[in-house]
């Protein structure tokens, strides 16, 4: 039996906190999402804390999750264009620039989700800033 009497405020407080903090559930892919985006979806919300990622965040995770499938996508057209003796140098090219296109998205989306870097010159990473307190145009001023 527990304790008789009303709980005091502190521990409704603590409960209740503690419920929240237990409830705390990995967000699930959208509906619509492509099954291989819909994968990779669940390795990237799977591979952060479970409360990373918030509802404002997930047309970003969405658009990320689509620009891999297709870069997996033309990655495997590349493979077969490898194969294929009938391939014209000009499909060859356009899937690359089409690679790339995808790349670029995806670089860029997973810096704003915080999934990279976009740069290298914090000092967490023992970086080491280029700039020596002067600016390029006083070099060139002298």
């Amino acid at each position: 039996m527990g304790a008789r009497g009303r709980k005091s405020s502190a521990e409704l407080t603590l409960v209740q906190r503690a419920t929240e903090v237990l409830t705390v559930s990995r967000p699930g892919p959208p509906p619509g999402l492509a099954e291989d985006a819909a994968t990779e979806w669940r390795a990237v919300v799977s591979s952060m804390s479970a409360d990373y990622f918030v509802r404002p965040m997930f047309a970003v995770l969405e658009a990320y999750c689509r620009h891999a499938a297709a870069a997996r996508q033309i990655d495997q057209l590349l493979a077969k264009i490898d194969e294929d003796d009938n391939a014209t140098v000009s499909m060859y090219d356009r899937l690359l620039k089409m690679h790339e296109r995808e790349s670029r998205a995806l670089s860029s989306l997973a810096v704003r989700l915080g999934l990279a870097y976009a740069t290298r010159e914090f000092k967490s990473f023992g970086g080491k800033k280029s700039d020596s307190g002067t600016k390029p145009w006083d070099k060139l001023a002298r």
